[in-house]
C-alpha cells in the first residue's frame, strides 16, 4: 500500500465522521504522549515510534494538564515526606 493512501483514507474518514481536520502525523504526537500518561516507559515508547529518547521527549511527548497535576501532587507529598525527618 502507497503511504499516501493511508492519508487519503483518514481524509476521507475525518469527513465522513465529521471529525475536526487532523493529519496522520499528529497521531503520532498523540500516540506519544498517551503512552508517556500511560506511565510506558520512555525507552519502550522511543522503540515504537522508531525514535531515541531525546528525539521522543524533546519533539513528540506533550505534558497534559492531567499529568502536570500528577506530578505536582507528588512533588509535594515527596517535599512533606522529606520535611518529616528533617
Amino acid at each position: 500500500m502507497r503511504p499516501d493512501s493511508y492519508t487519503s483514507y483518514l481524509g476521507k474518514l475525518v469527513r465522513d465522521k465529521k471529525i475536526p481536520k487532523t493529519r496522520l502525523h499528529f497521531l503520532r504526537h498523540y500516540h506519544a504522549t498517551w503512552l508517556y500518561e500511560n506511565d510506558v516507559l520512555d525507552h519502550l515508547a522511543a522503540e515504537r515510534l522508531g525514535h531515541d529518547i531525546k528525539v521522543l521527549k524533546g519533539i513528540y511527548q506533550h505534558l497534559g494538564v492531567k499529568k502536570k497535576d500528577e506530578i505536582n501532587r507528588k512533588i509535594i507529598e515527596l517535599q512533606q515526606e522529606e520535611s518529616k525527618y528533617n
